[in-house]
């Protein structure tokens, strides 16, 4: 029921800026809803390495005595960490769009109502001078 009586003061005072509004606006959800596909899949990328991580651990754990006997220590280190550099710098990524997520969203919105306010400010100052 508001978001009705919004829309009709909104058509009511300016149809013009309301048509503009209704076509920025989704733009800039458009462009938060890229960024959260984006973190999500490097989330899910990063959860992907690091069970990786955890079964090269449970496997090193419960075969010990077979990789003593035969001398493995050293593949299974550089396996262990080669895994454990892929984790860290997929977190990386993940913290890093995590922390920029926010900023870019907020700086994409107040731009287009930044936008829309010089449009309804021109249309404003021509309609006054006629």
């Amino acid at each position: 029921m508001v978001i009705i009586i919004s829309v009709s003061m909104l058509i009511s005072i300016s149809g013009y800026l309301t048509l503009y509004v209704f076509l920025l606006l989704p733009i800039a959800g458009i462009i938060v809803a890229i960024l959260g596909k984006s973190l999500k899949r490097n989330a899910q990328k990063s959860k992907e390495i690091l069970g990786n991580l955890f079964s090269i651990m449970e496997e090193t754990l419960g075969g010990l005595k077979i990789i003593k006997a035969f001398t493995g220590e050293t593949f299974v280190k550089q396996r262990f960490a080669k895994t454990n550099e892929e984790f860290y710098k997929q977190s990386v990524k993940v913290y890093r769009k995590t922390d920029l997520t926010s900023p870019i969203s907020e700086t994409v919105v107040v731009g287009i109502l930044m936008l829309i306010l010089f449009i309804g400010a021109k249309w404003l100052l021509q309609t006054m001078a006629v």
